[in-house]
């Protein structure tokens, strides 16, 4: 798990610019991959969105695609396999939707925060929320200047490196959802089994029971 800069290093010294990742290309390439990952997740969750409309697969894509905002997607997605799925699908559909929910809340962090490096944490890449950096910018011009390392995380190759296995189970997860659900191919029973066996899920399985 990536640190706040507070536990690892307060004192270091921070440069924020979009240039940093050139100077990390082995890291890099992880938030490259952590992103690719979920966007191949969301495009199989249009075609899960097609096959419980009994619709044709590009035009359920893009209906979902064109929903703006996680919130929109999500609900769009619970209306349809309520009025579409049987019980034992339905299950399916909301311990995956679960058990994805902090991969795409890791993937919303990634992609709209602002990196930094600091050459006191030399193998890490740093990231703040931009409300927290506005919020920085604007104690410098009131001259108030407060811990300014409060919201920064560090990324270390370890903590990326989970991500990226968790953002691959979730792409994993939604396609076996996928063919479980629609009509493609007689392995439903099979992609369910799988469904069911990857990490990823099993850790919400409990929590799911107990709902």
């Amino acid at each position: 798990m990536p640190q706040p800069m507070s536990r690892v290093k307060p004192d270091a010294r921070v440069q924020t610019h979009w240039g940093v990742m050139a100077d990390h290309p082995d890291l890099a390439i992880l938030v490259v991959q952590i992103l690719a990952a979920w966007s191949h997740t969301e495009n199989t969750l249009g075609r899960f969105l097609a096959a419980c409309l009994h619709a044709d697969s590009s035009a359920g894509l893009a209906m979902y695609l064109s929903l703006s905002g996680g919130e929109a997607r999500r609900a769009v997605l619970e209306a349809a396999a309520v009025n579409s799925l049987d019980s034992d699908k339905l299950d399916l559909f909301r311990i995956t939707m679960k058990a994805i929910k902090p991969i795409r809340d890791r993937r919303n962090q990634l992609a709209h925060g602002l990196w930094g490096k600091s050459n006191d944490i030399p193998d890490a890449l740093l990231l703040q929320s931009p409300n927290d950096d506005i919020i920085h910018y604007d104690n410098i011009m009131k001259r108030v200047d407060p811990p300014y390392d409060r919201s920064i995380m560090v990324f270390r190759k370890k903590d990326l490196l989970a991500d990226l296995k968790d953002a691959e189970g979730a792409a994993s997860a939604v396609t076996c959802l996928w063919f479980v659900c629609s009509s493609i191919g007689d392995d439903g029973d099979k992609y369910r089994e799988h469904l069911l066996s990857l990490p990823l899920v099993k850790r919400h399985l409990p929590s799911i029971k107990k709902d």
